[in-house]
């Protein structure tokens, strides 16, 4: 190893005019015992301190950076230091050991700034990172754009315990919010919120807010308890009084939508979900370009289902019928069902209410809602727009339709992922006959002996009212 010139005055420009090579270079100073100069084949030039402390029984071999000869630590500084360092090493003191420790010591400070960050963060601010992180995701999170799910949180946590430490929310905090709604009898309103403010917590724990997800061993049961599947069928049903076979509850209905006060789009909804087994939703978000009724057919995109697949419905006969006179009323829109003001369709939860409206009893109706609270009111309770799809799915099964066909016309997913993969045969002519049968049951339920509207369409005689009507409206 080469030797610096005692004077300072020689050594400082002989290091600076020292130029890097293929290895690191050492050269160790002629005054101060240890102190090495380092050029690194990067270029860096620095000063290092080698020495021998006692650790135990044992001596061990240190060196240390102590200066940077670019950073303007020259030989007399850097002799300096090193000499002031020496000193303290002979008293006992170890420099590498005094750096390791400090270096724990600012690792520890930083962690405990960052946990008393995190133990900052309250539930508001918990909840705006996972709406845009999780709910508000285009890849896998909600097709509302987590519209409903943050209604939720805002509206039963938020509002509660929005500036609450996230560390501070637990068990006792979410029953105190969910117990006010299995008190009204809400239960499976408890069991979406704990669901819900379930995923917000357990994203919290992936982002470092707590370490464990306090309502991870909270389940149903401890809430609104599990959920009963809804099994209403609209059918014939037995008489109480006189046991006997009472009309079918369908027809009932159908006698009863007239008087009801719903629109007449809202009637054709009803024929809609009864003949098509299709969602609510989905009927209300249509429209009329995924309709070809010279085809009868209703192409349903994937946004618009509920397990993200598209659906294509061949519409029997009567499914015709009632798309037809919709098209008289709608067809010059772009929506079957287009709101009365703003553009867009209605409210998919809008036709769900207008039925439940006029199911109560006298007295117990909404007020300003409707004056013709009981008009929907059928013998074997409350029914649903659901309902209808559960409904026509049944009169498949009635018409000896097999089980499998009447899944797809439903639109669900094979569980069996097996099945999925080497099962590609595409039931349509099986799934066609389906709502075939389907539609005619209905028409023999509705005591409807023609369906004109329905055979002008496949006959190609109907013009395209909705076109007339859209350009006489200027493109309304």
């Amino acid at each position: 190893m080469n030797e610096l010139p005692k004077n300072a005055t020689d050594a400082d420009p002989y290091l600076a005019k020292l130029k890097p090579a293929g290895k690191d270079q050492y050269i160790k100073d002629s005054k101060v015992s240890g102190l090495v100069f380092r050029l690194t084949k990067g270029g860096k030039k620095v000063w290092q301190l080698r020495y021998t402390v006692k650790v135990g029984d044992n001596w061990k071999d240190r060196k240390t950076t102590i200066a940077s000869f670019d950073d303007g630590t020259k030989t007399n500084a850097a002799r300096k230091l090193a000499e002031g360092m020496r000193a303290a090493i002979r008293q006992g003191n170890d420099p590498v050991a005094e750096k390791q420790a400090k270096a724990e010591q600012l690792k520890v400070e930083e962690a405990q700034r960052k946990q008393e960050a995190l133990n900052r963060v309250t539930m508001r601010d918990l909840f705006q990172t996972w709406q845009k992180m999780k709910l508000q995701n285009p890849k896998n999170g909600h097709k509302d754009g987590g519209a409903a799910a943050s209604h939720w949180i805002e509206t039963k946590i938020l509002s509660k315990y929005g500036d609450l430490e996230v560390s501070r929310f637990g068990v006792a905090e979410f029953h105190r919010v969910a117990d006010p709604l299995l008190e009204k009898g809400h239960n499976r309103a408890a069991n979406v919120l704990l669901a819900l403010t379930k995923q917000m917590m357990g994203f919290a724990v992936t982002r470092s807010y707590i370490e464990s997800n306090p309502l991870a061993l909270l389940t149903r049961e401890d809430v609104g308890g599990r959920d009963t599947e809804r099994e209403r069928v609209l059918c014939e049903y037995e008489d109480p009084d006189t046991h006997e076979t009472a009309p079918d509850e369908l027809a009932d209905l159908f006698n009863k939508l007239p008087e009801s006060g719903l629109s007449e789009m809202s009637q054709i909804a009803v024929h809609l979900c009864l003949s098509t087994c299709c969602r609510i939703g989905e009927l209300l978000k249509a429209r009329w370009s995924e309709v070809d009724l010279v085809a009868a057919e209703w192409r349903i995109p994937a946004e618009n289902s509920k397990n993200g697949k598209p659906h294509l419905v061949n519409l029997s006969d009567y499914a015709l019928q009632y798309f037809g006179r919709l098209h008289e009323l709608t067809g010059g829109f772009e929506w079957l069902h287009p709101a009365s003001r703003g553009g867009g369709h209605i409210d998919p939860k809008t036709i769900t209410k207008q039925i439940s409206d006029r199911q109560k009893d006298k007295g117990k109706e909404y007020k300003g809602r409707t004056k013709k609270p009981d008009t929907l009111k059928l013998p074997r309770g409350k029914w649903t727009p659901h309902d209808l799809r559960r409904t026509g799915a049944t009169i498949m099964a009635e018409q000896g339709i097999a089980g499998h066909i009447i899944e797809r016309c439903l639109n669900h997913v094979e569980p069996n992922r097996m099945a999925r993969i080497y099962n590609r045969h595409n039931p349509r002519e099986e799934m066609k006959e389906a709502w075939r049968l389907l539609g005619a049951e209905l028409q023999r339920l509705a005591d409807l002996e023609e369906l004109p509207l329905a055979e002008s369409w496949k006959s190609g005689k109907v013009a395209s009212i909705g076109a007339k009507r859209q350009a006489s409206m200027g493109g309304a």
